[in-house]
């Protein structure tokens, strides 16, 4: 097993130059300097359940996931399931297995909390990089004063800058004898302890490092409950209703549809979701192989309609 990296391992550890940060990136420094100076770097949109969405363009992307990258293969402490490898939300979840009651709690608006001063102490004070260094990391990395929510380092980035604050959660959670779990901005936390002291001790934590925590919720001891999207109940994890549904509604769209363009459309995106579930209920994995044969007839056969004009076959 490979050993695991400490920040002082990090290929983006003490960077000495703008040049350097090129190199280490894979890049140029005119790219960086047009990149972190460049007002046209974000696709702008907002989601259905109202979320504002700041996607770094591809060229910036790739940056962002290079960075996401070195960092990620850093050790972090066992309570982080987000973003490390092996981890994810269903191991997040999985961690709270158990009749014991939880308490899940997340931070209101984390990445647009993360202001770009935080970003540059973290490269500047932690990773020991030059000062022209990290304020040009922490412009790349940032939208505006903030963290962008489309970003694939965000998720990475935010836990460092705020990770005095996690480390002494973790430590209450200790303290109190609770099993704490974070993904991304959602804290969950098991065991016996008061449920409303938990909460409240959390509350404080989280407001004195300036952030704001909201939709607080309580698991009592022997009942199911959602974490990071995932069913828990007694020793096991299953697939949420929402998420059988949508597959159901994915089954039935397919059956009522004949055109190859379209089915094809559908394939992919119930492929995607039973991939998905198959995460959390390994049944599902043999439904998306099942189904990835179809996909690729299917494809053949959208190829083909393209490729002959009406008319002529």
């Amino acid at each position: 097993m490979a050993r695991q990296l400490q920040l002082r391992d990090c290929h983006l550890f003490a960077i000495a130059s703008p040049r350097d940060l090129a190199r280490r990136l894979g890049t140029t420094v005119a790219v960086l300097e047009r990149l972190a100076n460049s007002g046209d770097t974000y696709k702008l949109w907002t989601t259905d359940a109202a979320r504002d969405v700041q996607q770094p363009v591809p060229e910036l992307q790739r940056l962002h996931g290079r960075v996401h990258l070195y960092l990620s293969r850093v050790e972090v402490p066992d309570y982080l399931h987000s973003p490390v490898k092996h981890r994810s939300y269903v191991t997040n979840a999985r961690v709270h297995a158990g009749a014991a009651p939880s308490v899940k709690i997340d931070i209101r608006k984390f990445f647009q909390s993360v202001p770009r001063t935080a970003v540059y102490r973290f490269f500047l004070d932690e990773m020991k990089c030059a000062g022209d260094v990290s304020a040009m990391l922490a412009k790349l990395l940032t939208y505006g004063d903030f963290l962008p929510t489309g970003s694939s380092s965000s998720p990475i980035i935010a836990y460092y800058a705020f990770r005095n604050m996690f480390d002494e959660i973790a430590s209450f959670a200790r303290q109190s004898d609770l099993v704490l779990t974070c993904y991304v901005d959602d804290l969950t936390l098991t065991g016996a302890a008061s449920l409303g002291d938990t909460i409240k001790s959390l509350q404080q934590i989280i407001g004195r490092y300036g952030l704001r925590s909201h939709k607080v919720k309580m698991f009592a001891a022997g009942k199911a409950k959602i974490i990071t999207g995932v069913v828990v109940e007694g020793s096991s994890v299953k697939l949420p209703n929402k998420r059988h549904k949508a597959i159901a509604d994915g089954f039935d769209e397919l059956d009522q549809t004949t055109g190859p363009a379209e089915r094809l459309r559908i394939l992919n995106r119930l492929v995607s979701r039973l991939h998905e579930a198959g995460m959390i209920e390994p049944t599902f994995k043999a439904r998306a192989r099942t189904l990835e044969l179809e996909r690729s007839q299917t494809r053949r056969e959208a190829m083909l309609t393209v490729s002959v004009p009406i008319g002529k076959a």
